[in-house]
């Protein structure tokens, strides 16, 4: 037990340090008798690894990754930041990404959704690092409100970034569901990770986090190959490709079999 606080107050800083295995601490909060019109603060961990792409063999920005990601399958196959029902503020997220597959990881837009599904969405933005506040990539900085604390850059695999929106919440009532593409379309299958921040009016269930040995990161030998391990993925579903899918992966497969000739 970190604190038993009795009374009223407000947690304005918490800082703690160590020098790894971060993803096996789980910190828990939990208070009563807060009144409403404050909101009650919330945190959400979610996984993907790998994420269940469609075409992990294609290169990000080419035209074979280029399908039409709109409506119901956007809303059914993007990775999921965060899934919640009542009324509060989304804050922002911190997201990590494991680079399996080597080349850019992003490209994907930001889609949110308040209050329901509809097309397009309430909220759908231009890719990843814009997102995140960044262009051309991810850069090795880290400001009040946005940036990566691991860069790719530095790590040869990892980014973790990190967006918080505090001046500009997205609020809603009944409901909010925040997703972003992974790859185009969502055709990675790279390693996905977030924690979504937000408050509510009420006390609500965030998702159940993974036992710890499905949170671990996964590393890499002396060598720089991947050491993955079956027991230790969790893929919440794998998308499966419709037509167009289909066509680009074998227009994909037919360009690198004339490019080997």
């Amino acid at each position: 037990m970190l604190a038993d606080i009795m009374g009223p107050g407000a947690i304005t800083h918490i800082w703690m340090t160590q020098r790894c295995h971060y993803r096996e601490c789980l910190l828990k909060i939990t208070w009563d008798r807060a009144p409403a019109d404050l909101g009650y603060f919330h945190a959400e961990f979610r996984r993907e690894n790998p994420f269940g792409g469609w075409a992990h063999e294609i290169t990000a920005n080419t035209p074979e990754a280029d399908i039409v990601n709109t409506e119901r399958l956007a809303w059914r196959n993007n990775y999921v930041i965060l899934q919640t029902k009542g009324r509060g503020q989304y804050l922002g997220c911190n997201l990590s990404v494991t680079n399996f597959q080597g080349t850019w990881w992003g490209e994907g837009d930001d889609m949110i959704w308040v209050d329901g599904y509809r097309w397009p969405p309430d909220l759908h933005g231009t890719g990843s690092e814009d997102y995140l506040n960044q262009a051309w990539g991810m850069q090795p900085n880290a400001f009040l409100r946005n940036g990566s604390s691991i860069f790719e850059g530095h790590t040869n695999g990892y980014q973790t970034s990190y967006v918080h929106h505090l001046e500009n919440p997205v609020p809603f009532e009944k409901e909010i569901k925040v997703t972003i593409e992974h790859g185009h379309g969502n055709h990675l299958c790279n390693e996905m990770s977030s924690v979504a921040y937000w408050y509510a009016d009420k006390p609500s269930a965030a998702s159940r986090v993974p036992p710890v040995e499905k949170r671990m990161p996964v590393m890499r030998d002396p060598k720089g190959k991947w050491l993955r391990s079956k027991n230790r993925e969790t893929t919440s579903r794998v998308i499966a490709p419709n037509a167009e899918m289909r066509s680009m992966k074998k227009r994909w497969a037919g360009n690198r079999k004339r490019e080997r000739r």
